[in-house]
């Protein structure tokens, strides 16, 4: 058993937009529970990985859909899966901190005892994350919130909405031009913005791609395909090098927490406090490179044709 991607979307045009948002949630559904055993099972980290990407396109697709999709029940779901998201991470980013940053600056520094401490430390965090991962995920809550998003999917108070009789791709359109729009807009002097608002312009770029990922079948041929693989690649890049800032700033901050406040029942350490400075001090240099990058990614994002008109 391998872990899973997602299964390409099929929508047809002239489709209703309700029965298109249906049809996205079951792939993301599907994309999630074919990964779960094998994760629940054995923890492996690529069954992680695609079990969060599945959420979070299926938290994209309540967002895009936000004014199909209006009932008293749409933000207690969408909830419900971000407590669920934030459960996973834990795992997901410390293995992934410990496999791109703290093993290869062990392995370059072997004789430096604080780094071998330093990712003991983290090897025992990120265990107990999977852990509580593996636990959430084999959770009453969590199969009872799958049973509960398929049964709102397929007969919720929302399909009397209006906005869901409408064909798919006049929606669409609208979805994905405002939406490339309010990208836009936020991301013009990304150079300039605060890590938490460049975060904040990565995740726009990232329900954007989620979108054209969704809508791309309804616009086909030959000039419309190399439009949307542009436009795919533009914000791919983007949020690779926004992502990655966003890691070394989130690393920097766990590794001063570390520093000033040793592991509990531990005494602080110099040793440790000068790895955590080592590690800071050799990631600080890849920030502005990244962002400098980014912003090449918006550029072309921004010169991107939309393949949808």
């Amino acid at each position: 058993m391998d872990p899973v991607k997602a299964n390409s979307i099929v929508l047809r045009p002239g489709r209703s937009t309700a029965a298109a948002f249906q049809t996205i949630c079951h792939s993301c559904l599907d994309h999630l529970m074919r990964n779960e055993p094998l994760f629940r099972q054995t923890g492996h980290p690529e069954a992680l990985h695609q079990m969060r990407v599945a959420l979070r396109r299926l938290r994209a697709a309540l967002s895009l859909f936000k004014k199909v999709v209006i009932d008293d029940r749409r933000d207690q779901i969408d909830g419900a899966l971000r407590t669920l998201v934030h459960q996973l991470n834990a795992a997901r980013d410390t293995d992934q901190f410990l496999a791109k940053v703290a093993h290869p600056v062990s392995a370059e520094h072997q004789g430096e005892p604080g780094l071998r401490k330093l990712v003991g430390h983290f090897e025992k965090r990120r265990d107990q994350a999977f852990a509580e991962a593996r636990q959430a995920i084999d959770s009453d809550e969590f199969r009872d919130l799958i049973g509960e998003i398929r049964e709102w999917v397929r007969g919720g108070q929302w399909l009397a909405s209006r906005e869901g009789g409408q064909p798919v791709e006049r929606f669409a359109r609208k979805i994905l031009k405002a939406r490339r729009r309010k990208l836009a807009k936020h991301a013009r002097h990304l150079e300039r913005l605060s890590s938490l608002q460049q975060h904040k312009v990565r995740i726009e770029a990232k329900k954007l791609r989620y979108g054209v990922q969704f809508f791309s079948c309804l616009w086909t041929g030959g000039k419309r395909a190399a439009r949307r693989d542009k436009l795919l690649e533009a914000l791919q890049r983007m949020q690779d090098d926004l992502g990655g800032s966003h890691d070394i700033t989130v690393a920097h901050q766990t590794l001063a927490e570390l520093a000033t406040n040793p592991p509990k029942g531990e005494p602080p350490s110099r040793k440790l406090t000068f790895a955590a400075g080592l590690i800071v001090g050799l990631q600080t240099p890849r920030q502005d490179p990244l962002i400098a990058a980014a912003c090449d990614d918006y550029r072309k994002f921004a010169g991107a044709k939309p393949f949808w008109r």
